[in-house]
């Protein structure tokens, strides 16, 4: 059977940081520290979707369900990690309704910074990144008393063991209110989300309240220096974890903003600094895991105190990275790991320890592994008028329209309500082993006669015509975002869908309203849609075939060699392709199992090498030309 392996010009490994902030979210904070990092972490973070105070308790669901039990809340003040908590809350039944009770009565509304601090002004208040469902009565304990490490208590621990007592926080003798260790982290980084996103108010807060006591009056650095040491240790001992970074993802889709803490934990110390080590940055070289099967990258930090030790975790997922090595330190800071090579991609994180055991470690890097990169079919950003989709619509329909990078679908204002079809050309799946498509998308308004007006179709069967009368068409199983929620929301995916042995896959949006006036039409505009397909040729028999030929040495300066392991399988033919897709050098072979190239008449750089076999195999194999 042939099985050919599909050129990729896809092929330099990319990477990107915890969560799924979108690619050049933080370009501007990149090269900064201190002040300057802060404001222009500012500058991006400020201009959010307020999901108003009421608006909290439906967010409640998407972004704090326990992961054991999704209709239940999850409360920092009552849980138990790893254990059963003795109060649980479910979502709007144990809402609290105005009525107050002993501990496990009902949940309400806490505010990590206090609102007194900020006088209740509308956004901060209802600002997701520092306001949790939390026990009503743990919440009344607590307070407007500042987070911190509890010397002498004055309260009976909660259920959970938090509790309300005097500071044993050098610098302070007050009362503070103490969460479980497993929290510390959360909170700190809430507070600094606070005042980085409310960095042109935060100076007058220090007026208001209890806020004196931590902050500074002055919008940098905001806190004073006894309670950035106590955020600073409770974001070191207590690291991100993948409920924050789902969190974080969630708030993203409600406010269209992030707490960067989350995504970069680095940025704590680029902004409030102290003598612990600092990871600057994190390069990953530009090769496939395929090429010797490991992740080759470099780290440029910064270790006052020196380096005792350098660590690297990693995983195919970014919530579990349990796979560790302990790195020798380099000079040149240039380190590896091993990997499979079948792996689609890998997550990983440098965790730096000095001779003061002070830590830092990176946000999570994502690698994906560029010999199975999936394949573009079909990008549209929808900056001009799309010559990639067609349209269909009744005739008194109101036409689509295309502005400022959207293709928007609206009935109202037509002379009768709308069945349109948008239909994208034919996209070409053969050898593809499964297609998926993503989309950003935000829609206004709701139908009231049509609850679900809007679908995204695919059909391997239509040809051309009218889609409702011609071809067979499946609806994709989307996340689209709910009703009038106004809310634009990214990378929502298909996941993958299988092509069999089908030649030709369409996809199709289509949008029907109940009528043409208000309550009976909806907006939806899309501002991005792409389809990517995984080749069928890259499965495990083929990367078997692909580790029994080597291209030796790599890199390369002269002359390189391949070396096949197969006897029964000789090569044939080499060819050899730039990085930009251009074939370079062909070479026919007498079936051999070692072929001898010369390289001297390539430029230096990155080519890919065409590997024929006589029994129909075609192995692509990365090289680097000195």
């Amino acid at each position: 059977m042939n099985r050919t392996f599909t050129l990729f010009i896809a092929l330099l490994l990319s990477f990107a940081s915890f969560g799924q902030a979108p690619d050049g979210y933080y370009n501007d904070a990149e090269g900064k520290n201190g002040q300057e990092l802060k404001e222009a972490l500012y500058n991006i973070i400020s201009t959010h979707h307020a999901v108003g105070y009421s608006g909290l308790w439906n967010a409640y669901e998407k972004t704090d369900a326990r992961e054991d039990d999704p209709t239940k809340v999850l409360d920092m003040y009552t849980d138990i990690p790893g254990g059963t908590p003795t109060h649980l809350f479910t979502f709007f039944t144990d809402q609290n309704k105005g009525n107050s009770g002993p501990e496990g009565f009902n949940y309400n509304r806490e505010h990590t910074v206090p609102q007194s601090w900020f006088k209740k002004a509308s956004t901060p208040r209802c600002d997701l990144f520092h306001v949790y469902p939390t026990d009503s009565w743990v919440n009344n304990l607590r307070g407007s008393f500042p987070h911190g490490d509890v010397a002498e208590p004055v309260s009976k621990p909660t259920s959970n063991g938090s509790i309300l007592g005097s500071c044993a926080d050098e610098g302070y003798t007050g009362t503070v209110f103490e969460p479980i260790d497993e929290y510390k982290g959360d909170i700190a980084r809430s507070y600094l989300y606070m005042v980085t996103c409310y960095h042109n108010q935060v100076a007058s807060w220090a007026a208001n309240g209890t806020a004196s006591v931590v902050m500074t009056g002055k919008s940098f650095p905001s806190f004073k220096p006894w309670y950035i040491k106590v955020l600073l240790k409770w974001h070191h001992n207590d690291p991100v974890s993948p409920r924050e970074i789902k969190r974080n993802n969630e708030v993203y889709k409600i406010q269209n903003n992030r707490n960067p803490f989350i995504d970069h934990p680095e940025y704590v110390e680029a902004i409030w600094k102290t003598d612990a080590p600092s990871i600057n940055s994190i390069t990953v070289e530009d090769q496939s895991f395929s090429t010797d099967s490991k992740v080759h990258f470099s780290v440029d930090y910064t270790a006052p105190n020196g380096v005792k030790s350098v660590e690297v975790n990693w995983g195919t997922t970014e919530s579990d990275l349990s796979n560790k090595k302990a790195l020798t330190s380099k000079s040149d800071n240039n380190y590896t790991f091993d990997v499979d090579p079948k792996m689609e991609q890998v997550f990983f994180t440098v965790t730096v320890t000095d001779n003061k055991d002070k830590t830092t470690t990176s946000s999570v890097k994502k690698v994906v592994n560029s010999d199975l990169a999936p394949t573009a079919l079909l990008t549209e950003e929808f900056s001009a008028e799309s010559t990639q989709f067609k349209t269909f619509k009744n005739a008194g329909a109101k036409a689509l329209s295309t502005m400022k990078g959207t293709v928007r679908f609206n009935a109202y204002g037509g002379s009768e309500a709308a069945n349109i079809w948008y239909v994208s050309k034919a996209l070409n799946v053969t050898d593809q082993k499964s297609f998926a498509l993503s989309l950003d998308i935000k829609t206004q308004y709701a139908d009231g006669g049509n609850a679900e007006p809007f679908k995204v179709y695919y059909s391997f069967d239509y040809t051309t015509g009218d889609p409702a009368a011609s071809g067979t068409w499946t609806e994709m199983n989307l996340n689209l975002p709910a009703a009038n929620s106004n809310t634009l929301v990214k990378d929502i995916t298909s996941g993958d869908i299988k092509v069999e042995d089908n030649k030709t896959v369409y996809i199709a949006f289509h949008y029907e309203s109940s009528g043409t006036g208000k309550g009976q039409t909806s907006m939806w505009d899309v501002d991005r849609v792409e389809v990517t397909a995984k080749s069928a040729s890259t499965g495990v028999n083929d990367f078997e075939i692909s580790q029994n030929i080597q291209v030796l040495p790599n890199p390369a300066s002269e002359y390189i060699r391949i070396n096949n392991t197969m006897l029964q399988n000789k090569i044939e033919k080499v060819e050899i392709y730039n990085i930009m897709g251009s074939m370079e050098k062909v070479t026919p072979v007498s079936r051999a199992n070692s072929v001898d190239l010369s390289i001297n008449d390539l430029v230096s750089g990155v080519y890919i090498m065409k590997i024929y076999t006589t029994k129909g195999d075609i192995v692509m194999k990365k090289f680097l030309k000195r």
